[in-house]
């Protein structure tokens, strides 16, 4: 593996530690499949993950713009037992988050922020690409 796509997992892994209440995360492309995954998070989850952001991103993609309302920031669900981040990397990836119920929103929404940035530098063509046949062999 290339030492860009090493460093995005390794961010994906610092990302998570950081966050204390974070239970997953997840690097999605544009097309919705799962590029990084912290650790713990097994392909299945991964997949799902992945399948829910992309569809939710979308919804509010569209929202946005028939409604006139701008530019999305972030889509943020409440669960009863947890929160799901979802924001966008300038890429066209996203970065997908689950975190337990007692979590700092604004502390996740800051990581998110700075994650999303430092991945957008990572993230070419060339490295997207690579991460996809990477977690293709993993189940």
């Amino acid at each position: 593996m290339s030492s860009s796509a090493s460093n995005l997992n390794w961010l994906i892994d610092r990302f998570a530690q950081t966050v204390p209440s974070m239970r997953q995360a997840v690097v999605v492309s544009s097309d919705g499949l799962p590029l990084a995954i912290s650790n713990g998070v097994d392909r299945e989850t991964a997949d799902r993950l992945s399948a829910v952001s992309s569809g939710m991103i979308g919804l509010a993609y569209g929202s946005a713009g028939r409604f006139g309302s701008g530019s999305v920031a972030n889509v943020i669900v409440e669960m009863t037992n947890g929160w799901l981040f979802v924001t966008g990397i300038r890429d066209g990836s996203l970065l997908c988050v689950l975190t337990k119920r007692e979590t700092d929103i604004g502390a996740v929404a800051y990581e998110m922020a700075v994650f999303s940035e430092k991945a957008g530098d990572i993230l070419t063509p060339e490295v997207r690409e690579e991460l996809k046949a990477h977690l293709v062999g993993i189940d």
